[in-house]
């Protein structure tokens, strides 16, 4: 779905840039999910406090019972709860082993979090404690990434 609203926005910038007077027709496939439902069948408050404050929300994802939100403009951190809303984690701002500097993009996979941090996906539990930071190349930048059976796939 990502891939349609970046070909959507795509095509406006191409319209916009055009200087004909003609009107251009777009085909927005966005249209057909304008009637789209989402029933909620659960909610769980979020635990407030200093340490459990989330900005804007990146990408969220739910695994064993724990909530994961990627926070990357404002703290810059992965922040994980439980279920039921109670904060669990939240990694570190930084350079070092276990910190975070500029988090693009997270996945889990084999009870592990993947966590694309440039130039390094970064390995961590799924309780926040660091395994290891896997070097993916000075001087590339890579904003997604999709864990395969013994690699990764960037993007």
């Amino acid at each position: 779905m990502r891939n349609k609203y970046s070909l959507f926005f795509f095509t406006i910038f191409l319209v916009s840039c055009n200087t004909s007077t003609k009107p251009i027709v777009i085909n927005n496939e966005l249209n057909k999910y304008k009637n789209f439902k989402i029933e909620i069948l659960d909610a769980s408050q979020l635990e407030k406090s200093d340490s459990s404050i989330v900005g804007n929300i990146n990408i969220i994802q739910i695994y064993n019972n724990y909530i994961y939100i990627l926070e990357s403009i404002t703290s810059k951190s992965l922040i994980c709860f439980s279920a039921n809303g109670k904060f669990v984690f939240r990694t570190k701002i930084g350079f070092q082993n276990g910190e975070l500097h500029k988090p693009q993009d997270f996945q889990i996979k084999n009870n592990r979090l993947y966590i694309l941090d440039h130039p390094y996906i970064k390995l961590f539990s799924l309780t926040g404690g660091f395994i290891k930071s896997l070097n993916i190349g000075e001087g590339l930048y890579f904003s997604n990434f999709i864990l395969t059976n013994s690699s990764f796939a960037v993007r």
